[in-house]
C-alpha cells in the first residue's frame, strides 16, 4: 500500500464527532454539580480544549493534504526499542531450551537494524544447533556405558536479553545465553548503538585512544577496594596489577551514561564469583 493510499485510508476512517460539544458540555455540568463551586474556573478551559479538538478533527476531514502531513509526523517520545520478536521453548531427550529472541526497531537506520537482527538470530541458531549436538553426545556416552535414557541429565539452555539503557541518542542491550549442565555458564553479547550515526559504539568513541589505560586504572582501583572490604574475594591479578591487552573488551552503557566493562564467569575471578562488572569513570 502506497503512502498516499495509507493516508487516504486514515483520512476516510475519521468521523466528524457532531455530538462532541454536547457530550463535553453535559459532562462538565455534571461534574460541576458533583463538585459544586471549586472548579468553576476550569470550565472555560475544558470548552477551549474540546473546541480545539473539534477544529483539528474537522481539518482532518476537510483537508486530505493536511491529513497526509499529520500521518508523516513521528509520534512524540518514540525512540528506538528492543522488543521480543519471538518466544518459544522445546525439549527432547537430554535437552531443553527456552528462548526470547530480541530484535531492534525505530533506530532510523534500516540497514543497521537488519544486520543486528540477523546477527542475533544467527547466533541463536548456532547455540541451538550446538546444544542439540552436545545433548546427543552426552546421551550416547550414557548409553555406551550401559545406562538408559532415564539416566540422562538434562542439558538446559536459556536465551534472553536485557536493556541496559535506551535514550534518544544511545541504545545499549545484552543478549544472554546460559547453559546449565554440571555447572551454569552465561555468555553475553553486547550491542551499543549510536542512534545519531547508526554505528556501533566503541570504547575509543567514549573513553578515547588511551581507553586501555583508563580501564586498567579504574579496574585496579575497584579490585583493591573490593578485596580490602571483602578479604574472601579473589581475582586473577598479581600484586603488580594487570594490563588490559584485549581489543574487544565486552561492555555496555548504563542508565547513567557510563561504560561498564563485563568479564565472563571465570575470566578475571574464580567461577563461583560469577560475572564481574566494573563501571568506568573517565
Amino acid at each position: 500500500m502506497s503512502k498516499l493510499e495509507k493516508t487516504k485510508k486514515i483520512y476516510q476512517s475519521i468521523e466528524t464527532p457532531t455530538k462532541l460539544d454536547d457530550l463535553v458540555s453535559s459532562t462538565i455540568d455534571e461534574a460541576l454539580k458533583q463538585k459544586n463551586k471549586p472548579f468553576v474556573w476550569f470550565k472555560p478551559l475544558l470548552y477551549t480544549a474540546a473546541s480545539l479538538c473539534m477544529i483539528f478533527i474537522g481539518i482532518l476531514n476537510t483537508s486530505q493534504a493536511f491529513a497526509e502531513n499529520v500521518y508523516d509526523i513521528p509520534i512524540l517520545g518514540s525512540v528506538a526499542q528492543v522488543f521480543t520478536f519471538r518466544e518459544y521453548s522445546h525439549s527432547d531427550n537430554g535437552y531443553g531450551i527456552n528462548v526470547k529472541v530480541p530484535a531492534i526497531e525505530g533506530t532510523g537506520h534500516t540497514e543497521l537494524e537488519k544486520r543486528i537482527n540477523q546477527e542475533i538470530q544467527s547466533k541463536i541458531d548456532m547455540v541451538e544447533k550446538n546444544a542439540k549436538l552436545r545433548a546427543e553426545e552426552n546421551k550416547q556416552i550414557i548409553l555406551d556405558e550401559g545406562g538408559t535414557e532415564e539416566d540422562l541429565s538434562y542439558f538446559i539452555v536459556e536465551i534472553d536479553y536485557e536493556i541496559k539503557s535506551s535514550t534518544e541518542k544511545i541504545l545499549s542491550f545484552v543478549v544472554n545465553v546460559s547453559e546449565s549442565f554440571a555447572n551454569t555458564y552465561t555468555y553475553q553479547t553486547f550491542y551499543n548503538i549510536d542512534l545519531e550515526t547508526g554505528k556501533e559504539i566503541t570504547l575509543i568513541d567514549i573513553l578515547g585512544e588511551n581507553y586501555k589505560e583508563v580501564v586498567t586504572k579504574n579496574i585496579m582501583e575497584q579490585i583493591k577496594k573490593q578485596t580490602e572490604n571483602n578479604p574472601e574475594f579473589t581475582y586473577y591479578v598479581s600484586d603488580e596489577g594487570f594490563e588490559i591487552v584485549e581489543d574487544n573488551l565486552k561492555f555496555y552503557i548504563n542508565s547513567a551514561g557510563n561504560v561498564v566493562i563485563s568479564f565472563d564467569k571465570g575470566e578475571i575471578a574464580p567461577p563461583p564469583m560469577g560475572i564481574q562488572e566494573f563501571e568506568i569513570s573517565n
